[in-house]
């Protein structure tokens, strides 16, 4: 048989069968072409020849060195028997000369020859060794090309100029993406044709219970002798117990890697790696054989036509790949037995469905064009019109060869991650790297160069629409992304927002500090913080373990201290600029903290010149050092450059944003993660997953901590669905967020460290608290002589001219200090004595206050001016707080505890014959003189009663809570000492504290405090 310059001995090529000879014919049809990238695609079932046609390939290629790359060390044995004559052995042609030497190692200088090696091996070559075997090889021969989920290898198989050939025998599209299948050539031979050509056996499924297993498998055995039976299991522990059951009636084969010398697992009858010697016709005593993972692919046992299921297997391609097992011809019809269910029955259904569908020339057709992207996209843009008319505009039909991107590009929100390179960063092979993850994702994808600034690709992504189950309908999307190079570190545009920040796939490290980031908080007059989004840095038990608080100006939410054991991870900051008596938006922002993310909140729809210069205009005010001038912002936790010297205390790790619950699974063992919080003493969380061998290890060199795992092929598979998520755990554990607690304080969160501090420990920018910015300072408030009430000059018109209740007894004539701060006030009630909820209630149509005061004595020699010391405030602080039931009320009664006392004159306890009236203003009517009769005072009061609970429910009517201290607390001490930090006098630290409750309490009921002192 001569096939284009090829040829195939005649008794030889008898010996094929007819799927067999049509692969080589595609086969070498495609190596007589020119190479392009693409690949050759053969989809053979398993049992259908496939090691026949590898051997013939190889061997009678014109091609001088071929490189045949398979997915286990067993399975490449096998392989390699096979192409050293095993196969010519097998049709009974063993005299055979073989064209080419068999190489089962790598050996330098390649000489020719058919090598023969795993995935894994071409992993791990050095680059020396990866160039030369690119300079070298002249033909790649994958088999089962999609055993191996990691798109590493596959990206140096792509790194190698030759024509590559693709064995498979589940030609699912997701697989063939990532090696550029040419839809020209290509041969599928499906099961269907298989059966019809007698090429293969149909399995029959049956259900049975546990109990009847050893019956079932006996009576199996005495229909067909000679036969043996494989059962699959999920873990080692299945693995025991189904050995002690089934070893009592039949002889049995166990394997798993744990299997090993001086383990806890008797090794006798078992195993820790699959054989070649495990085919039947070279050890016969074994009838059972029971494994996990370990006989899927490529090993033959011709005679086992047995399967016995004992659980639900992961997914459809493992489920035909372990039932290709037991369909060869043989003395047997194949039996698949379900222990329990008939899910994998379902599950094999599904399969024979898609295999039928492929039945047929044109099928076949439109399968492989499916795979060629760019036919794809053709197909689906021929039904759209050259031109039509959509929203409010012309549109013309789309390109994707001659979009013009300056042009044509509108990017709806500017949206950009700032990414500090790591080592090995080039802006060239960062492109290339995109490219071929697109092309393994089976997208459509261009490469964009030096448009505007930015590099980057645009791409076209055809997804399969998630609402559906066993239909397929394409989502077309386009996508894109940008990148522009800013020296240290990349800004960068991903339509599909995915987080790029510590890549070690594509050589990113951290994103930008928090500092440069908050520089875009303060680039105007002033900043005003929408939104926070904060995640505890510390223990969490009697507290949130993540805050999201919103609102028109968070800087008056009276929370700082409470903030100082948080960190941000997002807010939205507005900058304003000061125009004639109000404020103007000049810039909005969202900035993601942990991926260096901003977000315009201002601005939409951007062309690509518009999006470079805001990239630009941004990176400027990172570049800068500036002030924060946001009491909200400086009063979060900010990370520090200190590293931990001792081991963890315990951990969490975010599991929160799993969409399902994930099994993890390796060595027999298995464990089940739900997606939620998972915090545990560091002991406890390495006993939860014993098998694991983790370390937590901080990494200088990208200055993170990560996890190390000495187990390092651990499955994680997705409980809903069915399907292997990632191939190692220790990946899965890198990509969740992360909190860390030391026993020193420090802390590790979202991959920054913290150490929880109060804003006296870690210094403040004090003129921007809360806790100054409520404190009002009064000559008035400093005099020796003033005294509370000023008993001894008291008299029927009014206070003590020395006392503080004359300070605020001004305002009925519109007059005194106090009149600024409520200039439109219309009321003026004395509430002091007995009971009280204050000792006066100010209001006015627009506020409504409660006053407090204290005034200490004053010594002019001993004390020459007050100071900061909580002792002074302390006392009617308490009681402020304690009466805010008073103010918070919405009960149309005023249930004041003095209230009876209300009713009679304000008298001085030492005097009884000396009162003053307790309405001081109501309507704006002075009260100087006496009412003329008790009965018109208590109309008065009731009057004034009624107003204060009026606007005590009205909403509109703002509240506010004054503590008025007289001569016993300086707000410029208190500012000086809070300057000093921890040195402050302890007097003023306690201040600190009480002000900060204070105020907290007041913010949770949406009241204002203002503490009234001297300057």
């Amino acid at each position: 048989m001569n096939i284009n310059g090829v040829t195939i001995k005649d008794r030889v090529w008898r010996k094929l069968r007819h799927c067999q000879k049509e692969a080589i014919k595609t086969s070498f049809n495609y190596l007589d072409s020119a190479y392009d990238r693409k690949s050759c695609l053969l989809s053979l079932p398993t049992g259908a020849g496939k090691s026949g046609v590898i051997t013939l390939i190889s061997h009678k290629s014109k091609k001088d060195r071929v490189l045949i790359l398979c997915s286990r060390i067993a399975v490449r044995k096998q392989l390699y028997e096979k192409i050293n004559g095993g196969f010519y052995q097998d049709i009974g042609k063993a005299n055979e000369k073989l064209d080419k030497t068999p190489i089962e190692r790598l050996t330098y200088p390649l000489n020719a020859g058919v090598y023969c090696i795993t995935f894994q091996k071409l992993q791990r070559l050095s680059d020396d060794e990866l160039d030369q075997l690119q300079k070298a090889i002249d033909l790649i021969i994958v088999d089962e090309g999609h055993s191996e989920p990691s798109p590493k290898w596959s990206e140096r198989v792509r790194s190698i100029p030759c024509h590559k050939i693709i064995l498979t025998a589940t030609p699912y599209r997701n697989d063939l993406f990532q090696f550029d299948v040419s839809s020209e050539k290509a041969y599928i031979y499906t099961f269907s044709e298989a059966l019809r050509e007698n090429v293969l056996m149909e399995p029959k499924f049956k259900t049975i219970e546990r109990n009847h297993l050893v019956r079932e498998i006996t009576g199996f055995f005495k229909d067909n002798p000679n036969t043996k039976c494989i059962v699959k299991c999920s873990s080692i522990e299945d693995i025991e117990e189904y050995f002690k059951l089934l070893s009592k009636k039949f002889t049995v084969l166990s394997i798993h890697e744990q299997f090993a010398k001086g383990s806890k697992y008797n090794p006798d009858g078992k195993r820790q790696h699959v054989s070649v010697t495990v085919k039947s016709d070279q050890i016969p005593n074994y009838q059972v054989i029971i494994h996990q993972r370990k006989l899927d692919e490529g090993v033959d046992i011709p005679s086992a036509k047995l399967l016995v299921l004992t659980y639900r297997v992961a997914s459809g391609r493992e489920l035909v790949q372990t039932i290709g097992r037991v369909v060869r011809l043989y003395n047997a019809s194949p039996l698949v037995l379900e222990l329990g269910s008939e899910t994998n029955q379902a599950m094999w259904s599904n399969y024979r469905l898609f295999d039928k569908s492929l039945t047929g020339s044109l099928n076949q057709r439109k399968f492989l064009n499916s795979l060629d992207t760019n036919k794809l996209l053709e197909n689906y843009l021929d039904s759209f019109p050259d031109v039509a008319y959509v929203g409010n505009s012309f549109k013309r039909k789309f390109s994707f060869e001659n979009i013009d991107l300056a042009a044509s590009l509108n990017i709806p929100l500017a949206s950009i991650c700032f990414i500090y390179k790591a080592n090995g960063f080039d802006v060239g092979w960062f492109l290339d790297k995109l490219y071929w993850v697109a092309e393994g994702n089976g997208e459509l994808s261009r490469t964009v160069r030096n448009q505007c600034g930015f590099n980057g690709q645009i791409s076209v992504a055809f997804n399969n629409s998630k609402f559906l189950q066993d239909s397929l309908f394409f989502e077309p999307s386009l996508e894109l992304i940008l990148f522009m190079d800013l020296g240290d570190y990349i800004a960068l545009y991903d339509s599909r927002s995915r987080d790029f920040s510590f890549s070690n796939e594509f050589k990113l490290g951290a994103s930008i500090e928090v500092e440069k980031l908050l520089n875009l908080a303060g680039r105007s007059d002033k900043s005003v913080t929408r939104e926070a989004f904060s995640a505890s840095v510390g223990t969490s038990d009697h507290r949130p373990e993540s805050l999201y608080v919103k609102g028109q100006e968070l800087e008056k939410v009276n929370i700082s201290q409470f903030n100082s054991q948080y960190a941000l991870s997002m807010l939205k900051v507005s900058n304003l600029k000061k125009k004639g008596i109000g404020y103007t938006k000049e810039s909005s922002y969202y900035l993601g903290v942990n991926t260096g993310r901003v977000s315009d909140q201002k601005n939409r729809n951007f062309s690509l010149a518009d999006l470079s210069a805001w990239v630009k205009d941004v990176n400027k005010a990172l570049e800068k050092d500036m002030q924060i001038t946001s009491g909200l912002i400086n009063s979060y936790s900010l990370p520090i450059k200190e590293q931990p010297t001792s081991q963890p205390v315990s951990l969490m790790i975010d599991f929160d944003g799993l969409e399902s619950q994930i099994e993890i699974n390796y060595g027999g063992k298995s464990a089940t993660i739900e997606p939620e919080y998972l915090y545990l003493p560091l002991n406890d969380f390495k006993n939860q997953f014993p098998w694991s061998h983790f370390d937590l290890v901080y990494n200088g060199k990208e200055k993170r901590l990560e996890f190390l795992c000495k187990n390092k092929d651990i499955e994680v598979y997705d409980v809903n669905q069915g399907e292997l998520v990632l191939k190692r755990f220790v990946d899965l554990l890198n990509q969740r967020p992360l909190k860390v607690l030391y026993p020193n304080g420090l802390s590790y969160l979202n991959k920054r460290f913290y150490r929880c501090l109060l804003p006296t420990e870690r210094g403040l920018k004090v003129d921007q608290t809360r806790h100054v910015q409520s404190i009002f300072g009064m000559d008035e408030l400093n005099n020796s002589s003033l005294s509370e009430k000023d008993e001894g000059n008291t008299s029927p018109a009014g206070f003590g001219i020395n006392s503080i209740f004359s300070v605020i007894d001004k305002l009925k004539n519109g007059a005194g200090p106090f009149h600024k701060y409520i200039s439109d006030v219309d009321l003026l009630f004395c509430t002091d004595l007995g009971t009280e909820p204050c000792d006066f209630i100010v209001s006015s149509p627009t506020k409504l206050v409660f006053a407090h005061v204290k005034c200490v004595k004053s010594n002019a020699k001993t004390q020459p001016r007050p100071r900061s010391a909580a002792g002074n405030i302390a006392e009617v602080g308490g009681q402020a707080i304690k009466n805010l039931e008073h103010l918070a009320a919405d009960s149309i009664v005023t249930n004041f505890g003095n209230k009876t006392e209300l009713m009679n004159e304000w008298k001085i306890p030492a005097a009884s014959n000396i009162s003053v009236e307790r309405t001081r203003l109501l309507d704006g009517n002075l009260k100087n003189g006496r009412y003329a009769s008790k009965r018109a005072r208590e109309k008065g009061v009731r009057d004034a009663l009624d107003v204060i609970a009026s606007r005590r429910r009205n909403y509109s009517v703002k509240k506010e809570v004054w503590i008025i201290i007289g001569n016993g607390f300086s707000k410029r001490h208190f500012i000086d000492q809070l300057n000093k930090g921890q040195s402050a006098q302890s007097e003023s630290l306690q201040s600190y504290q009480l002000i900060d409750s204070w105020l907290s309490i007041a913010s949770a009921f949406d009241f204002e405090l203002k503490l009234f002192c001297s300057k």
